[in-house]
């Protein structure tokens, strides 16, 4: 624990963490109350945290009996909202260390009766508005399961009490799809980019939950996979990326990013195959920033006009260099922030290939460098990084390894850039912090993490010293 005893209460960041109580053993989800404990890993000068809900935690023996004296002495304010620098609030986290807590089982129960996943209510939701129909026709319900008709739904449903408006709503779209071949929901998900894989049900809940609330979008994380249901939890609470598969390389570039379900982005459902108007609208939501690059690259090419350099002279190149550079700072080129070495880099690209027209010149300068990110974009994707990570403060870690990846893997180093995305997928569920003290230890022993070598723990301990990796630094400017 930390000195003291004094055990942190902070937010979930995101929904990895689990209770450690013998009698919880549930997930912490994000946005709740969370108090830590804090302790070494035995032989090793690794902090460790556990986590556990208010209601949970076990209370050390002098504060059995005053809780209030625990949550003055032994609790520190970790909240971003200084939950224990109000009375109200005080008298809040005292009340529910106080209480019992209640499993998402006995939370189910309550809100619908029973147990359920969200198909499973759906089911049931539909087989009650099924029944109602027939009471208000005078028809009374079969006594007997009777044999369906040719396509016709199985009645395979459970029976729950008080459905919520949600599980109706659910309930009303599974009409819409059960009835469907498996062939036919596959068409479905085909025209919404969504994964094919799994049985009947599985089809149906994915049908489902993108009719609700419009088909999965993109990874933040890679930019470009596909976020989808996990094969191996079908209950649709949480969607991952695998990441993507470079066909240039026959390889495939892997992603370790997850998030609750309510967290991922969304777009538009599909319930008829799209035109090819609209076709070209998805590509554009896969791919935007080569979108905005197109864009700016035409810009630029109407800019100069019929312009023509003499590129097999000095002073053509010369002048060429200084015109494409007046022009990337206009529309935002992200072109090196060092005019010399901006100069040098769009220099070499123009003779690199004297044959290029003005047009393809910039096109080629606009690919290279891409475009200029405001500040609430780069806000934005710093802090779903952050929430990958079952510890937010390895964050910039994570994502100094992701860019890592990444750039090995625009130079072709297929090898280098899964190695690097699978210290990415360790450093993201890792519940402690790396620090100087610990980075190192992370590749041997008792203290060794799966996926992180001496090579990467060595990097992990200078990014969290300096701030940087040298290694990143030498490959960004190979990209310059």
């Amino acid at each position: 624990m930390l000195q003291h005893g004094v055990c942190p209460i902070e937010v979930a960041k995101s929904g990895r963490s689990t209770c450690k109580s013998t009698k919880c053993k549930e997930k912490i989800e994000k946005g709740e109350l969370r108090i830590a404990k804090k302790y070494m890993k035995p032989d090793s000068d690794v902090e460790m945290s556990s986590y556990y809900h208010p209601e949970c935690i076990p209370i050390p023996k002098e504060f059995k009996k005053n809780v209030e004296d625990f949550v003055a002495e032994g609790i520190e304010d970790e909240t971003p909202t200084s939950l224990l620098g109000t009375q109200e609030g005080v008298q809040r986290l005292v009340d529910l260390i106080k209480s019992d807590r209640k499993s998402k089982n006995d939370k189910s129960a309550e809100a619908s009766g029973s147990k359920g996943t969200k198909l499973e209510r759906a089911k049931a939701a539909f087989a009650e508005s099924q029944r109602r129909v027939m009471e208000e026709d005078g028809e009374a319900p079969p006594k007997k399961k009777a044999k369906k008709a040719k396509g016709e739904p199985k009645d395979d449903h459970k029976t729950f009490d008080n459905l919520t408006d949600l599980d109706r709503s659910r309930g009303d779209i599974y009409a819409i799809y059960a009835k469907m071949k498996i062939d036919d929901l596959k068409d479905v998900l085909r025209w919404n980019k969504c994964f094919l894989t799994g049985n009947k049900d599985f089809l149906l809940l994915k049908c489902i939950d993108g009719h609700m609330n419009g088909r999965l979008g993109y990874c933040p994380s890679c930019k470009y996979g596909r976020l989808k249901f996990p094969e191996d939890h079908r209950d649709g609470e949480r969607v991952v990326c695998n990441g993507i598969f470079n066909e240039e390389a026959n390889v495939r570039q892997e992603c370790s990013y997850s998030c609750q379900v309510g967290d991922a982005a969304r777009l538009k459902w599909f319930t008829e195959k799209p035109t090819e108007e609209e076709e070209a609208q998805m590509e554009k939501e896969q791919y935007p920033e080569k979108a905005e690059n197109s864009s700016v690259a035409l810009k630029m090419a109407d800019c100069l006009g019929s312009v023509k350099f003499d590129l097999n002279s000095s002073d053509g190149i010369k002048a060429a260099v200084s015109e494409y550079l007046q022009l990337c700072k206009d529309m935002d080129v992200d072109v090196p922030p060092d005019e010399r070495d901006a100069k040098r880099a769009i220099g070499t690209l123009i003779i690199s290939d004297k044959s290029l027209t003005a047009a393809e010149i910039a096109e080629e300068i606009v690919k290279k460098f891409g475009i200029k990110k405001s500040e609430e974009e780069i806000e934005q994707r710093k802090n779903a990084i952050s929430s990958i990570c079952a510890n937010s403060a390895n964050g910039p870690l994570y994502e100094a390894f992701l860019e890592l990846g990444q750039l090995y893997s625009a130079a072709g180093n297929w090898n280098a850039a899964n190695t690097y995305n699978k210290v990415c997928a360790a450093i993201k569920d890792l519940e402690f912090e790396i620090t100087e003290g610990n980075a190192k230890s992370l590749h041997k022993g008792k203290t060794k993490v799966p996926g992180v070598g001496k090579g990467s723990a060595d990097k992990m301990y200078e990014f969290v010293t300096t701030g940087t990796i040298q290694k990143l630094e030498e490959k960004r400017a190979e990209t310059a």
